[in-house]
């Protein structure tokens, strides 16, 4: 499997609870299908599996994750450009490469990423299948469970 250090190129908060971040290949060869994800280290022993949010043959890879109190997450959270991460992948076989006629999408909140990966591909390939994203958002509700005061 391969390893990879890159190098922060840009940090953007998306929404107040969720952060992408974009790795620079700087050349590196990297070749993935549309939503494979990796093991993105953010420092030894805080190892989290991301999917890949961007298409492939860019010179960027693209993450993005939910803020949360995780150890990973709030490592996530305090990246800076020009910061070092370790990658290992890519893996997994959730992919999307078109030719389907037409394909539905199902998603909710972050897990999105990988169908962004796919949607951006067939775009980029110029896909003539009809494509479909069903998507929903979480919505925060207080826990059902919690006695009132």
């Amino acid at each position: 499997m391969p390893r990879l250090r890159l190098k922060v190129a840009e940090v953007r908060d998306e929404t107040p609870t969720v952060r992408s971040v974009r790795l620079s290949l700087a050349g590196q060869p990297f070749s993935f299908k549309p939503g494979q994800y990796c093991l993105f280290a953010v420092k030894p022993g805080v190892v989290h599996a991301l999917s890949i949010c961007s298409a492939p043959g860019l010179p960027c890879l693209e993450f993005a994750t939910r803020k949360s109190d995780s150890d990973f997450k709030k490592a996530f959270w305090e990246l800076k450009e020009g910061d070092a991460v370790d990658l290992a992948g890519p893996l997994g076989g959730f992919t999307y490469e078109g030719g389907a006629g037409h394909a539905v999408f199902l998603s909710g909140g972050v897990g999105v990423t990988p169908i962004k990966s796919m949607l951006e591909a067939a775009v980029d390939r110029g896909e003539s299948d009809k494509l479909t994203l069903l998507f929903s958002q979480p919505l925060a509700l207080r826990n059902p469970l919690q006695t009132r005061a």
